[in-house]
């Protein structure tokens, strides 16, 4: 990949044989990309794939995949090829439960969304009362965004070292896991992992 203000020119793939293929293109994560222009041979033809089922994917540093080498090796990626879906990740590093993340649904129609967040709010010390009104005022604007969709809430996975370490407000991680069921519960058809 070329340097952050580079500009890259070229030919991404060229077979002289005539046969349908199937290309995904994926853009560098974490950096501003404009696609300029986009040019197939004369005589070729460019179809979209047909639409499969969309995944809507919230989440923080894990579910964007950001240690992995290559975006198509996240755990969402992988998911969304395996079960046949079209997925839009929008997780973000350090990504918190935050109620305006319930609008990025409204442009974005899904059969299914999934909410993988509470780690970084443990690591701020985020206080229960506060993480609690998040939580259930994002799963209610994505009810109210998504009404037909398949919601899901993923609760922070455990890591060695941190199960058993308060944070500044003095709370386990199992304590953020707690919360997000309690609010899960009033929202109508919301599950919990």
């Amino acid at each position: 990949l070329p340097e952050i203000g580079l500009r890259w020119e070229g030919t991404a793939w060229r077979d002289e044989a005539a046969r349908s293929r199937d290309f995904v293109l994926w853009l560098p994560a974490m950096r501003q990309t404009m696609i300029e222009s986009f040019e197939i041979e004369r005589g070729t033809s460019l179809h979209p794939l047909p639409r499969r089922p969309r995944w809507l994917v919230l989440g923080d540093s894990i579910t964007q995949g950001y240690v992995t080498a290559h975006p198509s090796q996240g755990y969402a990626a992988l998911a969304a090829e395996a079960m046949g879906m079209e997925h839009v990740n929008a997780a973000v590093g350090g990504g918190v439960a935050d109620p305006a993340l319930a609008e990025l649904a409204r442009g974005l129609p899904s059969e299914l969304a999934t909410v993988a967040l509470g780690v970084n709010d443990y690591a701020r010390g985020t206080e229960l009362d506060a993480f609690g009104r998040n939580v259930f005022d994002l799963l209610a604007g994505l009810r109210d965004a998504l009404p037909d969709a398949r919601i899901l809430w993923i609760t922070p996975i455990s890591y060695v070292g941190h199960m058993r370490r308060r944070n500044k407000a003095g709370r386990f991680l199992k304590d953020y896991a707690t919360v997000i069921g309690e609010q899960a519960a009033r929202v109508p058809r919301i599950e919990v992992l």
